[in-house]
C-alpha cells in the first residue's frame, strides 16, 4: 500500500487542490485498499486520520515553500540575464566605434572615400552584431533557469530502455507462428528475479529451438510450451494500478499468494507436466509445486464406493447384459427411496446407475473398429457429465467463446472476440473450467499442443476470479483424447504460475469388458465427480465475492455523491502479471503458415 509521499507523487499537484480534497481522497485510497486485502470492516481510526491531517497539511507546506523558492530563483535568474543583455549590448557600442576608428585611421582615406569604405565596413559591423547576438543568447544558457517538463524528457539518459523482453519475445513468437525463420531474438535479460529469469530462458530456449529447420510436430509443441511465461498476480492487490516509486520492490512488505501469463513459458506458467520445462528449475522448487498441485484422495469416493460396491460381482457373473439389470433394479430402489422423502431432486445415488447404464452400453456397441470422430466423443462425455452435474453448474459446447480471454487479446486486435474453447463449464454466468477435447486418431503432438492451449485458459479464468475477490483458488483444465480423459490444477506458487497434474488416474470410459472393470473400482468416476463438485464450490464462492464487491461499490458511490467528491483514478499500466499468451489467429484473407 502506498504511503502518504507516494500518495503524493501519484496524485495530482496538491497546490490545486484544496486540503480536505486532498486528505479525503488519501483516506479513501487507503480504505480501498484494505478492501481490496479482504479487510472489508477495516477504516482509518481517528488517530491515524489525525495523523493523515498532520502529513497533508506538512505536505502543503512543503509545496508552498518549494513554489516560493522557485519563484525567487526565478526572478535573480531573470535580473541577472537582464543585466547580462545589457553590458553585451554595450560591448557591442564599443566595438562598433572601434570598427568605424580603426577603418578610418588605418586605409588613412579622404573624407570622400571613407563613406564608400565604410559601407563595407558596416557589412563587417553587421557581421560582427550578429557573431554577438549568438554568444549572448548562448550566454543565457549559463545562468540556472528552473527544470521544466518537457527539458527533462529531453535530457532523459539515452541507456534507460523502456523495452519490455517479453515482449520482444512475444513478438519474435509470432513472426515464428506466422512461418519465418532467422527471426531476431532478444538477449536474456539480467535484471529479472531468479524464477522469472528462469522462466524466460525456458521460452527462449524453445523459440530459438523452432527458429531453425521447420521440424512441423516437435517445433509446434515447442511454440506452444513457449507460449506460457512468467510473473504472480500478488494477491489482493492489483499492483498494476500502483507505481511504487519509493520502493522499486513491488512485493516488499506484502504478501505473496502461495497457496492459493506467450506459450507456456510467456503467460506466467510453469508446465510441470512439460518433460523439459521443470529441469531448469531447482528440484527443491518443483518438488514442492508438484506436490502442491497434487491432491491425495481425488480419485476417491465415499459415496460411489458405496453405491459400486458389489458391481464387479454381478458383472463377473452375469456379463454386461445382466449389469445393466442390476444397476436399472437399483436406480428403481433409490427413486422409490426418493419419493418417500418426497424429494422432487433425483439423488446422486440414482445419477451414478445412469452412468453405469451409459458405461454398458458403449461396451455393448460394436462400433469401435475404427476411432470414432472428436465431435461423437464429446457427445459421450456430455451425457455422462450431464448425469453428474450439480444443480446449478451449466456446460456450453459449440466452440464457444471463452469471455475472459477477450481482454488481452482485444488489446492486440479489436476484431478478435477470444479464444474458442470445446467444452466450458459456467456457475450463474461466470466460467470456471474448460474441457480440450481430440479425437483418438489426431496425429502425434496434436494433445500436447491442445494441453498448452488449456493451461492459457485456465489461467485466463484463474485471473478472472482473482478480480471477482476469490481467495485461495485454483483452477481444473481437462484434455480428453478419444475416451481417455486428464486433469491439470493451474495455481499460484510462490511467485509464479504453476500447472501440475491433480491425480495419477487417468479417466477411460470403458469400450471393452477389461476397461470396464477397471471403470467399476469407481476412480475414474470419483475423479469426475469430485472435479464438479470443485467447480460447484468455486462458482458459490465466485457468486458471493461478486455479490460483496457490488454491495461495497455501491457504498462507495453513495458516500461519494453525498459528499460530492470525485475519487482519484491513478493511472492504470498493465504489466506481464496478467498476459496470457495464446496462438495469433487467422483473419480472412490472411496466409497460412508455411510449411518448410
Amino acid at each position: 500500500m502506498l504511503n502518504f509521499d507516494e500518495f503524493i507523487l501519484q496524485s495530482e499537484d496538491p497546490r490545486k487542490k484544496s486540503f480536505h480534497f486532498f486528505y479525503r481522497s488519501y483516506v479513501d485510497y487507503v480504505n480501498a485498499q484494505c478492501r481490496k486485502l479482504n479487510q472489508r470492516h477495516t477504516r482509518l481510526s481517528l488517530k491515524t486520520q489525525l495523523g493523515v491531517y498532520e502529513q497533508v497539511l506538512a505536505e502543503l507546506n512543503k509545496a508552498d515553500e518549494r513554489k516560493e523558492a522557485q519563484i525567487a530563483a526565478t526572478e535573480s535568474s531573470t535580473e541577472a540575464m537582464k543585466s547580462s543583455k545589457e553590458a553585451t549590448n554595450a560591448a557591442a557600442t564599443m566595438i562598433r566605434s572601434s570598427l568605424k576608428y580603426t577603418a578610418a585611421s588605418h586605409l588613412g582615406m579622404s573624407h570622400s572615400l571613407l563613406g564608400s569604405h565604410m559601407i563595407s565596413g558596416k557589412s563587417n559591423t553587421f557581421g560582427t552584431l550578429e557573431m554577438l547576438k549568438r554568444a549572448n543568447e548562448s550566454s543565457d544558457d549559463d545562468f540556472e533557469r528552473p527544470p521544466s517538463i518537457s527539458a527533462a524528457k529531453k535530457r532523459k539518459p539515452e541507456h534507460q530502455s523502456t523495452t519490455d523482453p517479453w515482449a520482444d519475445l512475444e513478438k519474435a513468437s509470432t513472426s515464428l507462428h506466422n512461418g519465418e525463420r532467422g527471426v531476431h531474438l532478444p538477449k536474456i535479460p539480467t535484471n529479472l528475479p531468479p524464477n522469472h529469469l528462469l522462466l524466460f530462458k525456458i521460452a527462449h530456449g524453445y523459440l530459438t529451438e523452432a527458429n531453425g529447420p521447420f521440424k512441423k510436430v516437435t517445433d509446434a509443441v515447442n511454440l506452444k510450451d513457449a507460449l506460457i511465461r512468467g510473473l504472480s498476480w500478488i494477491r489482493g492487490l492489483n499492483m498494476d494500478r500502483i507505481q511504487l516509486k519509493a520502493n522499486p520492490d513491488p512485493t516488499h512488505g506484502l504478501r505473496i499468494g502461495s497457496g492459493s501469463g506467450r506459450g507456456v513459458a510467456m503467460s506466467c506458467i510453469l508446465n510441470l507436466r512439460s518433460p523439459s520445462a521443470p529441469a531448469n528449475f531447482p528440484a527443491r522448487f518443483v518438488a514442492k509445486a508438484t506436490d502442491d498441485c497434487y491432491e491425495d484422495g481425488y480419485d476417491s469416493n465415499v459415496l460411489v464406493s458405496k453405491c459400486f460396491a458389489g458391481m464387479t460381482d454381478v458383472f463377473n457373473a452375469e456379463g454386461v447384459l445382466g449389469l445393466r439389470d442390476a444397476a436399472e433394479d437399483m436406480k428403481a430402489v433409490y427413486k422409490k427411496q426418493r419419493q418417500a422423502c418426497d424429494s422432487p431432486v433425483r439423488s446422486l445415488e440414482e445419477k451414478l446407475m445412469d452412468v453405469i447404464e451409459i458405461a454398458c452400453d458403449l461396451v455393448s456397441e460394436k462400433q469401435f473398429e475404427e476411432p470414432r470422430a472428436e465431435a461423437d466423443t464429446l457427445h459421450i462425455w456430455l451425457k455422462i457429465f450431464e448425469k453428474l452435474l450439480p444443480a446449478r453448474l451449466r456446460m456450453k459446447t459449440g466452440e464457444s467463446v471463452l469471455t475472459c480471454s477477450k481482454p488481452g487479446m482485444q488489446q492486440k486486435d479489436e476484431d478478435i472476440m477470444g479464444r474458442k474453447v470445446d467444452l466450458k463449464f459456467l456457475f450463474d454466468g461466470i466460467e470456471v473450467a474448460v474441457i480440450e477435447f481430440k479425437s483418438a486418431s489426431q496425429a502425434k503432438g496434436a494433445v500436447a499442443k491442445q494441453s498448452r492451449k488449456s493451461l492459457r485458459l485456465g489461467k485466463n479464468i484463474l485471473q478472472s476470479l482473482e478480480a471477482l475477490g476469490v481467495e485461495d483458488a485454483y483452477v481444473v483444465c481437462g484434455d480428453v483424447a478419444g475416451f481417455m480423459g486428464s486433469f491439470t490444477k493451474v495455481m499460484c506458487f510462490e511467485d509464479i504460475y504453476v500447472a501440475g497434474k491433480i491425480t495419477d488416474t487417468i479417466v477411460t470410459l470403458p469400450t471393452t469388458k477389461h476397461t470396464l472393470l477397471k471403470f467399476l473400482e469407481g476412480k475414474p468416476v470419483s475423479v469426475l465427480l469430485n472435479f464438479l463438485n470443485y467447480l460447484d464450490d468455486l462458482g458459490s464462492r465466485a457468486i458471493d465475492a461478486r455479490e460483496a464487491a457490488a454491495v461495497l461499490a455501491d457504498e462507495e458511490e453513495f458516500e461519494q455523491q453525498i459528499e460530492y467528491r470525485k475519487p482519484i483514478v491513478l493511472k492504470e499500466k498493465k504489466s506481464f502479471q496478467q498476459s496470457v499468451v495464446h496462438s495469433p489467429t487467422l483473419k480472412s484473407g490472411q496466409p497460412r503458415r508455411r510449411k518448410e
